[in-house]
């Protein structure tokens, strides 16, 4: 299950070198719909302590622990994303109640167990989505709320030109995963759909344990 030393490289240095200007967009913009969708469900699910996998500049987590969640993790592949989310969190001051980690979701190994994580807009950035979904599981969380491309034509086809200009700059790819592929490997390892929202990019679901 581990992540490919290559793939990896190429996310982590096309996320440092952005890692400034999103935390600014967001400061300015807010967050997107789909994120805050996935903050309604940790929230709403009553999570203790939850994991935000590609955390990024720290918006999910400032997010949970705003709406009263106690402890939040942030996980994120972009050592210089880690240190911007931290600085927004010092700003809120809300450090004390967050942990954050440096590197590959597949690779690092969590000390705590989380009963919520998040995925958001994730997958389509790993071509291993079933390790992905794989690993999210290995720590048996209540619920997993995840955001990913609609598999239309048209997202495939413009992912598809930007994977051309990605790796003529030696960056990473976009990757699209279908829908039908998340919900059979979700439920066979015992998660059921209980909420999705479809924008015109974007959707948005929220699976939870079944306990079968």
């Amino acid at each position: 299950m581990a992540d490919d030393p290559d793939v990896s490289g190429r996310i982590s240095k096309f996320f440092d070198a952005e890692s400034r200007s999103y935390g600014k967009r967001y400061d300015k913009d807010g967050i997107p719909t789909s994120m805050q969708q996935q903050v309604d469900a940790i929230v709403e699910a009553g999570s203790k302590l939850a994991l935000d996998v590609g955390s990024g500049p720290g918006n999910l987590v400032i997010e949970l622990l705003k709406g009263g969640i106690p402890h939040v993790i942030g996980l994120d592949l972009s050592e210089d994303m880690n240190t911007v989310a931290k600085e927004r969190l010092g700003q809120e001051d809300l450090s004390d109640r967050a942990t954050f980690y440096y590197g590959s979701f597949l690779d690092v190994d969590l000390e705590e167990n989380p009963d919520a994580i998040s995925l958001h807009r994730v997958l389509c950035c790993h071509p291993d989505r079933e390790g992905m979904l794989a690993k999210s599981v290995s720590y048996n969380p209540e619920i997993i709320t995840l955001c990913i491309p609609r598999d239309w034509k048209i997202v495939r086809a413009l992912l598809g030109v930007v994977g051309i200009i990605a790796k003529l700059r030696s960056s990473f790819r976009p990757f699209v995963h279908t829908q039908q592929s998340i919900n059979t490997q979700l439920a066979s390892d015992g998660y059921g759909l209980i909420s999705q929202h479809k924008g015109f990019w974007w959707v948005t679901s929220t699976y939870r344990r079944t306990g079968e």
